[in-house]
């Protein structure tokens, strides 16, 4: 991340953003200027272990298909995934993830429409500052009333046509499982960006036995 001054010397209509790290998250601070220059604050909460969590809802209608988001830009553009993102200031990770399959898919599902199914830990050797760790909801969705947004363009996938060669290394690892009705922990330590180097499943009996205990806390705390 970028360390800026608390009061940055910022052109008319600049934006610069900078994060600092503690215990509890991180702080991302993001400055502006119209007149003068402005900050905003916001938390950035993390998990016991420190890790960041991300939120993530796949999502199967009556005839058994997944539906997947093809990203259409940035880090992962052109691969298929499920669909979620950060937990903003205020929210709690279910609420993150009911917005964030809205914002991303145009579908809005309740809240105990989703059910909390697996963890996953995502290590970066080399960049230990972008670990997080996603939390996956499934959820069954009838009907066709998704749309494409500027992020995501959603499409049902047959379970036996899920395109693996066009998603992220590690989805092949542990999705079986998933799809096949089981709770899991499972953890991927990269050695680069994309490159997995080695990983770890945890099949577990029931959504109790998932080592998770913030559910339904709020990320404040």
């Amino acid at each position: 991340f970028e360390r800026i001054p608390l009061n940055p010397p910022l052109a008319k209509g600049e934006v610069k953003k900078g994060v600092l790290s503690f215990a509890k998250g991180e702080v991302e601070r993001i400055f502006y200027r119209r007149g003068r220059s402005f900050f905003i604050t916001k938390l950035i909460p993390t998990m016991n272990n420190k890790n960041k969590p991300r939120t993530l809802v796949l999502l199967f209608n009556d005839k058994g298909q997944i539906l997947l988001g093809k990203k259409k830009y940035g880090l992962g553009k052109g691969y298929w995934n499920g669909f979620g993102g950060k937990i903003e200031y205020g929210e709690t990770i279910r609420q993150a993830a009911i917005r964030e399959l809205q914002e991303e898919s145009g579908i809005l599902m309740q809240k105990n429409d989703l059910e909390l199914r697996a963890i996953l830990k995502f290590n970066w050797l080399h960049t230990p500052e972008q670990n997080y760790d996603g939390i996956v909801y499934v959820g069954k969705y009838i009907g066709d009333g998704f749309v494409e947004t500027e992020e995501m363009l959603p499409q049902w996938w047959n379970i036996d046509e899920i395109p693996y060669e066009q998603m992220w290394e590690d989805d092949k690892y542990w999705l079986p499982s998933l799809l096949a009705g089981k709770y899991l922990e499972f953890q991927a330590n990269f050695s680069d960006d994309t490159t997995m180097k080695d990983y770890d499943i945890s099949i577990k009996l029931s959504k109790e036995d998932l080592n998770i205990d913030f559910d339904e806390k709020n990320t404040n705390h």
